[in-house]
């Protein structure tokens, strides 16, 4: 905007500029000249009544001394001609006029402009006559050196004081385009401050016209609500989180309680309430998650890919190496995206969470880096999560990325987790048929059965909410996620994070890309740094509160 300020004050300056100055000057240089000829006729007409007058003193000359029109100029010329056209004394300077030029100044007085031919002289010739008629022809050539001069030097006036005047009308437009500009860029980078999540950025006291300043406390009430709001939003899912968790954890400590004092048949009544306990507080924790990434933005910050992939892979290297899947990554130590705080470290677990679902044993789990290809929405970062699975079809990847999309249509688990099932689903059956609890147990252990073989989506949570949290937290950052399926079959998840370059004072830990061999996760630690347990049942065997 300021150069388009800068750009319309110059051409309004210059037109004006043209317009006056121009015609000024086109004038006043008619007006010189015209009173240089009238000097000069003037000085004819006293030229031939001394011609005359000399005439009668037989002993003068025939021509009276030259003049000069300035000092700075030499004097004129003189040149007297006879009726007949021949001439009979002059100044020693030769005058270049025509015979029809003498000829119409027997009636009338003749002027010859200036120009190259002439020496840039000024000629006017005269007739000299008395009472008797015609007597003589008298010539005068007189130099415009001053004239042009003069010309010139107003010329130069006008160029000057039309460049002040540029120059004037340059500064009051910079001050004018900064004046008007610099506020609206302060506002300009406080809409983005606040775009990116600062919601404590404001435009307050930017200056400016009045217009500028009522956009401005108009854009600082707008910043103010949506603070409020998202505040509010943000306590809102804090005690919804707490009050909600509350009588979920109360309730589960009932049910535990109350498993311990009833007999062998309420008891799996008891432990099948408790699953479907936990797995709502799962969920209430995927909706809060959710809820948190979709509408309670955060700046972004230049974020280290390698270390962050490193320490979630090492974390997540026990739970593959139990289920026998090599975990592989290769990132880049030089790349670096923007990222909230937190948003990195929850793709990549909710990303590895779900491969581990789909990836049957002996199978692998492969994370690389790559700058992106070229896009208009700038640099990026390539980030692919890669794993050996069943894959997706093509509406289960269109479905993925909405809540609850893929809960019922989503990936098949692989075939040591099916069977699994299948034997926790008979387990079950039998307990049920040694607790007598007759054909209606066997019916109702039948239906778990058939909700176990259902097919879910590569979720850990099982309630479908894994990608649509990625989904969240990427677009969130101003990232694209897809998903494609993989080359040697399973599925394979694109990430295109953008590029940031480390903050002045930062340094990019140097972390060398891991690459975990099979025969390295045959066999987990036996002090396993850490053990994600998703199955409530095997939590309250264990010991643990789920």
């Amino acid at each position: 905007m300021s150069r388009r300020i800068l750009a319309a004050q110059l051409l309004l300056t210059a037109a004006l500029l043209v317009g006056l100055c121009v015609p000024m000057g086109l004038d006043a240089t008619r007006h010189d000249r015209a009173l240089f000829g009238l000097r000069l006729s003037a000085s004819t007409d006293a030229y031939v009544a001394e011609v005359k007058w000399r005439r009668l003193s037989p002993d003068a000359a025939p021509l009276p001394v030259p003049r000069r029109d300035s000092a700075d100029v030499p004097p004129d010329e003189l040149r007297l001609y006879r009726t007949d056209d021949s001439p009979v004394a002059d100044t020693g300077e030769d005058i270049p006029v025509t015979p029809q030029d003498l000829a119409r100044a027997h009636h009338h007085s003749v002027t010859i402009e200036p120009s190259n031919a002439n020496g840039h002289r000024m000629i006017l010739v005269a007739p000299v006559s008395n009472a008797g008629g015609l007597v003589g022809v008298l010539v005068v050539a007189r130099s415009d050196y001053g004239l042009r001069t003069s010309i010139n030097q107003r010329w130069t006036m006008i160029a000057v004081g039309g460049m002040l005047v540029a120059l004037a009308a340059l500064a009051i437009s910079i001050l004018l385009a900064r004046w008007v500009g610099r506020p609206l860029r302060r506002l300009g980078h406080a809409a983005g401050e606040l775009g990116t999540g600062d919601l404590t950025i404001r435009a307050r006291a930017v200056g400016g016209p009045p217009e500028v300043r009522e956009v401005a406390a108009t854009f600082d009430a707008m910043a103010d609500r949506i603070q409020s709001l998202v505040n509010s939003q943000r306590h809102f899912l804090a005690d919804v989180s707490h009050q909600i968790r509350t009588p979920l954890t109360a309730m589960r400590l009932r049910l535990e309680l109350l498993e311990q004092d009833v007999d062998t048949t309420v008891a799996a009544e008891v432990a099948g309430t408790l699953v479907e306990v936990h797995r709502l507080s799962r969920m209430v924790d995927g909706l809060l998650a959710v809820s948190r990434a979709e509408h309670a933005p955060t700046a972004a910050r230049p974020v280290a890919l390698a270390p962050v992939t490193a320490q979630r892979c090492l974390i997540w290297r026990p739970v593959a190496a139990a289920a026998d899947i090599a975990l592989t990554w290769d990132v880049d130590n030089a790349h670096t995206v923007a990222s909230g705080p937190g948003h990195l470290e929850q793709i990549l677990d909710n990303l590895l969470s779900n491969a581990l679902e789909a990836t049957p044993p002996g199978g692998q789990i492969r994370i690389e880096s790559r700058p992106a290809p070229a896009a208009s929405a700038g640099p990026a970062i390539r980030l692919t999560v890669t794993d050996s699975g069943s894959g997706m079809s093509a509406e289960q990847r269109q479905a993925a990325f909405r809540r609850f999309g893929g809960a019922a249509g989503g990936r098949e688990p692989s075939q040591a987790q099916r069977s699994g099932n299948e034997r926790g689903s008979g387990a079950e059956r039998g307990s049920g048929n040694e607790r007598g609890s007759g054909n209606e147990r066997g019916g109702s252990d039948g239906q778990v059965a058939d909700r176990d073989r259902t097919p879910r989506r590569a979720d850990r949570r099982g309630h479908g909410l894994g990608l649509a949290i990625v989904h969240a937290l990427v677009t969130a950052d101003g990232g694209t996620i897809a998903l494609v399926p993989a080359t040697a079959g399973g599925l394979c998840v694109v990430l295109d994070l953008p590029w940031a370059s480390p903050q002045s004072g930062e340094s990019v830990a140097a972390v060398p890309p891991q690459r975990a061999e099979a025969s390295h996760l045959r066999h987990p630690p036996e002090l396993g740094l850490l053990e994600i347990v998703d199955d409530p049942l095997r939590d309250r065997e264990a010991g643990r509160e789920p």
